[in-house]
């Protein structure tokens, strides 16, 4: 398989997805950017994928929407 031979041990396809999202928040700091990049319907999955990648603490998610629930 193609994907075998590209990525290293423990590299998957998402991983690269994940580095992208990562990178584009870091240097933008723009969520929208970041929601539309990654295919994201809502913006509470695009917080949850950035707390997923320790990029949000739980703290800093509910100060920025006080509704999201865990």
């Amino acid at each position: 398989m193609l994907e075998k031979k590209l990525l290293f041990p423990l590299q998957t396809l998402y991983s690269f997805r994940h580095s992208a999202a990562v990178n584009v928040y870091r240097k933008t700091k723009d969520l929208d950017i970041v929601k539309r990049m990654m295919g994201h319907s809502d913006m509470i999955v695009t917080l949850k994928y950035l707390r997923s990648l320790g990029e949000y603490t739980d703290d800093s998610l509910r100060d920025f929407m006080p509704d999201l629930e865990s």
